[in-house]
């Protein structure tokens, strides 16, 4: 077996969550917390990027851009 290939073996056994760190934070993400966040990233533009990060908070995968309905992030 060529150097390096046990270890790709078992790295690719291993199928990181993409999704693990947002679903462990969920549950403490209240929509005050949300709102703040979203107020103090983009201002003016707050609402629309709420909505951007309430959907990501419920997105059964990861956007592959930096896009989320409308908001650019």
């Amino acid at each position: 077996m060529p150097p390096g290939a046990e270890l790709a073996r078992l790295l690719d056994g291993l199928r990181p969550a993409e999704l693990a760190l947002r679903d462990w934070v969920r549950p403490l993400l209240t929509t005050s917390i949300v709102r703040e966040m979203a107020q103090l990233d983009h201002g003016m533009q707050a609402d629309e990027h709420q909505r951007g990060i309430e959907e990501l908070l419920t997105a059964r995968r990861l956007p592959s851009g930096r896009h989320v309905s409308g908001c650019r992030m």
